[in-house]
């Protein structure tokens, strides 16, 4: 038995080194966006808001300081804390494009989303967060195939604020956001809600945003517009500088919530591939307790190197999935990646990630708590 630890263990290392020296940093060398010449169509930036006062003057300044010319904001804004007010405030500034209306408690997101989309007036709805900090670089990107004629909707990607950077475990959080990319297709299923254009004859055309949204907008406007014929293009190149969900406990909550949500609305089969990747996630960790269980009850019974194999495949599992986090570090963010404390920041987002599984599954299986937000 002794023997199968060592084979085991050596074709282990063995796998890592040699992917490790197959891996290469490839950079993102990205051309500058062109718009297609000609009179700009007006771009209705829609953004809901709850207790938001500390987000909303960076949000607006950014809003404002982005280079496309024929631009509005709406804000459908509520809470506690003076948001209303705070965004009162711009909307009155001379010049300012920018209305505010009122968000009711109970409307939610996708109230507010609907009074912004009954009150907007541009050709192209875009879509993101008041977390979020506008540039017009990304921005431009994501509406250059609308402006050209291409495509009806078009979503990009995220990258977190600077400040967030520096954090370890959510660098490397987003380094799997850039390696899912480049696995991605170049025609996607959902949108990033937080980094979306489209056009308001495809949202006409689904009824606005007056489809229920238990899963959160993103994920059921793609399924909308996905019904009703429509291809969603993904930009990898724009990246809006967002909040990532952090600290830990809001990072096992937030991704919990989406295996879970797409569990229990994936649209199957068309959606086959979502719902077996997130029904991985929820089961993984599910698995590996059992295996650390059966060690445990077998350890009695059998001699210690047999019943304790389960629980060295889960050790080997937990290490392969740190190791994958480094590595792709390394490929998507550059050589800086490769130090002790990016094998740390693996090692708590994996947890994480192991974590948020186990939250899926409990509030999936559990009919008063499906529903948790």
């Amino acid at each position: 038995m002794i023997v199968l630890y060592l084979l085991v263990w050596a074709a282990f290392i063995a796998y890592h080194v040699r992917a490790f020296r197959a891996t290469q940093h490839e950079p993102r060398h990205w051309e500058a966006v062109s718009l297609p010449p000609g009179e700009r169509p007006k771009v209705s930036v829609l953004v809901p808001a709850w207790n938001a006062r500390d987000d909303i003057p960076a949000f607006v300044n950014a809003f404002q300081s982005v280079n496309y010319p024929n631009k509005e904001l709406i804000l459908c804004v509520g809470g506690s804390d003076d948001s209303l007010p705070t965004a009162q405030h711009f909307s009155i500034t001379e010049g300012a494009p920018v209305r505010v209306l009122e968000q009711i408690p109970g409307e939610g997101k996708q109230g507010g989303l609907r009074k912004c989309f009954a009150e907007s007036s541009g050709e192209i709805i875009y879509l993101t967060d008041i977390d979020c900090r506008m540039d017009s670089d990304s921005l431009n990107r994501v509406l250059e195939p609308v402006l050209a004629g291409r495509e009806h909707a078009v979503t990009g990607s995220s990258k977190p604020t600077a400040e967030q950077q520096q954090i370890d475990a959510v660098r490397v959080h987003w380094a799997l956001v850039r390696k899912a990319e480049r696995l991605e297709p170049r025609y996607i299923k959902g949108v990033l809600g937080r980094n979306c254009a489209v056009t308001r004859a495809a949202l006409d055309k689904i009824g606005g945003f007056d489809f229920d949204a238990p899963t959160g907008t993103d994920y059921r406007l793609g399924q909308e517009l996905f019904r009703a014929g429509y291809k969603i293009l993904l930009v990898p190149a724009s990246e809006i500088a967002t909040e990532y969900a952090w600290p830990l406990r809001s990072y096992i909550r937030k991704r919990g919530r989406w295996v879970r949500n797409v569990l229990l609305f994936a649209e199957r089969p068309k959606q086959n591939a979502e719902y077996y990747n997130a029904l991985s996630v929820a089961l993984l960790p599910m698995a590996m307790a059992l295996a650390l269980l059966l060690s445990v009850l077998a350890s009695p019974f059998l001699p210690t190197n047999v019943a304790w194999f389960p629980a060295f495949m889960v050790l080997l599992l937990f290490v392969h999935g740190a190791l994958n986090r480094v590595r792709y570090a390394y490929e998507t963010l550059g050589r800086e990646q490769l130090s002790t404390a990016t094998v740390k920041g693996a090692l708590i987002n994996w947890s994480g990630q192991l974590a948020a599984g186990v939250y899926a599954f409990w509030t999936w299986v559990n009919p008063n708590l499906r529903k948790r937000w």
